[in-house]
């Protein structure tokens, strides 16, 4: 609060890097740092699966988004969290489709091979069929997953260590404070945008464009475009000044409520951006499908109590279609997949990134320190 108040009275953004960046268009464009992002980055690095409301009974399960990482993620008959990629291990048929209410078993619609949901074989059709099959070999393929801040976590290698603590530093206590495990979900959608995976996360770290871009819904509550900022490793906390904010100079900093003031955007690495609006949260997660092609999906949050009845109804569905639909795809992706189809024809080797915009090279820098 007091980095923005100096923000604010010097009229301007924070400097961040200091110095003005070139980013090659060629990050956005090449099949071949494409190809080593999904290796490096995708491979290394522990993923948001989603909200832990969505698994709370035994039964419940979380499926990807992403046929590129096909999991699905149970909550067991112990009520511990459990990962497998989501295929037979006699086939390879998908198990579990998205139409299961909830589950018992995994059952294989193909030949109906049957699974416990602690990935153990439990029964094979005519299993006459394979002498000397020994089930205990062919329990489903396993991978590392974790509550942690009311966020699932799953890792993509099956051999990965999943220290989140370590991982996420004070993002974790964060997510902790806020209590972002009490909330419950109110949509999700699922989109595909025909834009870079990295230039659609990074539509959100400026507050340079706000003014202009969004001259007719955000630019009313955020008249400055301040941002204040922290790192953790890769990770990217911002403090996004609220029009009002001037309220808050005077009174006593221990009253002070972060989110009255101001939104809290924090950059998951490396494909969740995580956003903590007054009431209620979105989490929006990237899965690059190309270079020029990302599933985007968008999960917005809420606390039950904040909208009883019909009005509170209402007032999400308002919430929802002015920040999935009016900011975020009819602003800042339509805006970013323009300037996706535009790289093609050669104006620019480089988009060149001013003081107010240097996260934008410090989140390319921590995917480009992990290519290397």
């Amino acid at each position: 609060m007091r980095k923005l108040f100096a923000l604010r009275e010097q009229d301007r953004n924070e400097e961040m890097l200091g110095k003005v960046v070139r980013v090659p268009v060629s990050n956005y464009t090449s099949t071949e740092i494409f190809d080593r992002e999904m290796e490096k980055v995708f491979r290394t690095h522990p993923l948001v699966a989603g909200h832990v409301s969505s698994l709370r009974e035994p039964g419940s399960y979380l499926l990807s988004d992403w046929n590129r990482l096909p999991y699905v993620i149970v909550r067991d008959k112990e009520g511990r969290l459990r990962g497998f990629l989501n295929q037979c291990r006699h086939r390879g048929a998908r198990l579990v489709s998205g139409e299961e209410k909830q589950l018992k078993a995994f059952v294989c619609p193909f030949h109906n091979w049957v699974y416990d949901l602690d990935g153990t074989l439990r029964s094979i059709t005519r299993e006459y069929n394979f002498p000397g099959l020994d089930r205990r070999e062919y329990g489903l393929k396993e991978l590392p997953v974790a509550e942690a801040g009311g966020l699932v976590w799953i890792h993509p290698t099956a051999e990965a260590d999943l220290d989140l603590a370590a991982y996420l530093g004070p993002m974790l206590d964060d997510l902790v404070d806020f209590q972002v495990d009490g909330l419950v979900r109110y949509r999700k959608s699922k989109v595909i945008k025909q834009a870079n995976w990295k230039m659609l996360i990074k539509t959100y770290l400026e507050g340079y464009h706000v003014p202009y871009l969004h001259r007719t819904t955000l630019s009313k509550m955020f008249r400055k475009g301040v941002l204040a900022h922290t790192e953790h490793g890769p990770h990217i906390r911002m403090i996004a000044a609220r029009s009002n904010i001037e309220e808050a100079r005077g009174s006593d900093p221990e009253t002070w409520r972060i989110l009255e003031y101001a939104s809290v955007y924090y950059v998951l690495f490396p494909n969740t951006f995580f956003i903590m609006h007054p009431d209620y949260v979105s989490i929006n997660i990237f899965h690059p499908e190309g270079p020029d092609r990302t599933i985007w999906t968008h999960e917005m949050l809420y606390r039950e109590p904040d909208f009883p009845g019909e009005r509170g109804e209402a007032g999400l569905a308002k919430r929802f279609e002015f920040t999935n639909d009016a900011v975020f795809d009819q602003e800042d992706f339509a805006v970013a997949e323009n300037v996706q189809l535009g790289l093609v024809h050669g104006a620019n080797e480089f988009h060149t990134l001013g003081l107010e915009e240097g996260l934008l090279a410090i989140f390319q820098g921590s995917v480009d320190d992990r290519l290397t």
